[in-house]
């Protein structure tokens, strides 16, 4: 918890009191850990970067039922406030509803729409740019490479925010082929682009 109130833990053969991120860390830790076992016992991929579904799940009806909103007090800094706050954040969860909806969301969810407008640029003696068209719903990309047209590809990257990356491990006077795939917030894949 954040409030200074200690949890009590028992470790190394004694009582010990933790309270702020010493305490929220590892119970967060262990939450999402319990969420990606739920998920892999339905044949699906863990979490990844959850952020964008905890926004998702706050903007929606079920915020209430999945948060406990902090409204009052401050930290020396900013001051606590219905919704997100720079105090509080999404405040503290309701570990059942908010698993249940994580998992129903991951469950629900469609891939993205695979990446279009590939294109590969040369720099210099750099590498190469690749770049594409952004894929809606997508939070970042996988990109693969191959010497071959149509594969085999072996993956150069993951997880990439952003519409372009620099690929440094190219060989002069070599030729490379590059596709890319999109990754959603619960953890689907697009197929690759053409």
């Amino acid at each position: 918890n954040g409030d200074g109130n200690p949890y009590a833990v028992y470790e190394f053969g004694g009582w010990g009191y933790f309270s702020g991120s010493s305490a929220s860390a590892p119970l967060w830790a262990a939450f999402i850990s319990i969420v990606n076992q739920g998920l892999g016992q339905q044949g699906q991929p863990p979490l990844g970067f959850v952020n964008p579904q905890l926004y998702q799940i706050a903007q929606g009806s079920n915020y209430s039922n999945d948060f406990h909103d902090v409204t009052t007090g401050n930290n020396g800094y900013y001051l606590a406030e219905p919704g997100f706050d720079d105090v509080t954040g999404l405040g503290s969860y309701n570990g059942l509803n908010l698993y249940n909806d994580l998992i129903a969301n991951v469950l629900s969810a469609s891939p993205p729409s695979a990446p279009s407008g590939l294109s590969v640029t040369a720099l210099n003696s750099s590498g190469v740019e690749i770049s594409w068209t952004a894929s809606a719903g997508a939070v970042s990309y996988n990109i693969a490479r191959s010497s071959v047209s149509g594969g085999p590809y072996a993956s150069i990257a993951s997880a990439v925010l952003y519409t372009n990356y620099v690929d440094s491990a190219v060989m002069a006077g070599d030729t490379y082929y590059y596709v890319v795939s999109a990754v959603n917030a619960a953890n689907k894949q697009s197929t690759r682009s053409s």
